[in-house]
């Protein structure tokens, strides 16, 4: 009695307890994933069990079986596994490496990456001859679907059309986002989703009708001067802000495939260009009317701002800061001019009225005289 009711109640269980009880029972019964003994002895229970229980009526017993099996079996099953149905067999989550390159297409290498990064579950099982390796299915579908939807940056700046060059500016500017960066353990390389750029390049298409007066993206690029940094990245953002219109035959061009309207882009060039051109000292000297020595003072003295730059120029003034120069400061010459007085005069004027020019403090004079333009304007 000892020995025997510790079975009587598993068999109880078995018999009489339902969907439940049945459940229990093999669990409790085998603890099928805690032992290869028991792993043995629910192989040599559901091959018994199917043999003797043919009717019909057990039929039930033998779904939850397999559900048990799916849910449990660290195994492999296939056709070999005759006594199951097609339905258990398809489900079944457990695949062997080899088995689950051929179904879904996946490299082994890929697999095999993804294994040792924790990206599929994986199991190794000894066999009488050699150790194999089981894969969680689920993951593989996982997986086949992240490596569809991935490109490398090679093959995703292809996809735009640019170069590798271009792409990365791109990148950098935040119009993608990396499936994986390199050293992870899917893939050790950039990963992009193809859906994420196809979506970016319908976005640059505002109509399929070309303008009569076309440019093409090369002939776009052109048009900036030597120095300035990521045109791409310009024009991309320019579209995306709405000043300028791209143009394409298709709905998903690629980027070097867009068009512009040439009016358009001259107007908007010519109009960006008037903020953001770079001159030398001695260029703005000239646009200021002014001597060259006297340019170079007003820019040591932080009159005149500079754009510090890497190139052979040496600093640069843009043409914003040439009109914040004319905003804020003033010419003793100009103002003599214009009230048709003379130099001396009109300083002294403004002397009488507390106005003094910004050197007035300064060791080393300017050579003309600068006054702050709020204070002529009070």
């Amino acid at each position: 009695m000892d020995t025997t009711a510790s079975v009587m109640t598993l068999v109880a269980d078995a018999v009489f307890g339902g969907a439940e009880g049945f459940t229990r029972f093999l669990g409790t019964s085998f603890s099928v994933g805690a032992s290869e003994q028991g792993e043995r002895r629910l192989n040599r229970f559901y091959k018994a069990f199917y043999r003797v229980f043919e009717d019909g009526c057990f039929d039930p017993y033998k779904h939850l079986l397999e559900q048990y099996l799916n849910q449990h079996w660290p195994e492999a099953l296939s056709r070999r596994n005759s006594l199951f149905k097609d339905r258990t067999i398809q489900s079944h989550p457990w695949l062997a490496l080899q088995a689950a390159c051929r179904k879904f297409a996946v490299p082994k290498s890929h697999i095999r990456t993804a294994i040792a990064g924790d990206d599929v579950r994986s199991m190794s099982v000894q066999g009488p001859k050699r150790e194999s390796v089981l894969v969680w299915k689920p993951d593989v579908l996982r997986l086949k679907e992240r490596l569809a939807d991935s490109l490398t940056a090679k093959d995703a700046a292809d996809y735009l059309g640019v170069t590798k060059k271009q792409f990365g500016q791109l990148r950098q500017s935040g119009y993608f986002r990396h499936q994986r960066a390199p050293g992870s353990a899917s893939r050790c390389v950039w990963a992009f989703s193809k859906d994420e750029l196809s979506r970016f390049l319908t976005s640059l298409v505002h109509s399929s009708s070309a303008p009569p007066e076309a440019m093409t993206l090369s002939q776009v690029l052109r048009r900036f001067r030597a120095g300035v940094k990521e045109p791409l990245v310009i024009i991309i953002e320019a579209i995306k802000q709405g000043s300028l219109g791209a143009y394409a035959s298709s709905p998903k061009p690629t980027i070097r495939e867009l068009v512009f309207d040439s009016h358009q882009f001259e107007d908007w060039y010519r109009e960006r260009s008037s903020d953001s051109e770079l001159f030398s000292i001695t260029e703005a000297a000239k646009h200021l009317g002014i001597h060259q020595e006297f340019a170079y003072q007003l820019v040591n003295a932080g009159l005149l701002e500079t754009d510090h730059n890497d190139t052979q120029l040496g600093r640069l003034v843009s043409q914003h800061a040439i009109d914040k120069f004319r905003s804020e400061y003033v010419l003793l010459r100009d103002l003599a001019r214009e009230a048709g007085r003379s130099s001396a005069s009109v300083m002294s004027d403004l002397a009488s009225r507390g106005i003094s020019p910004v050197d007035a403090d300064w060791n080393q004079q300017l050579r003309q005289k600068v006054y702050l333009a709020s204070e002529i304007l009070l």
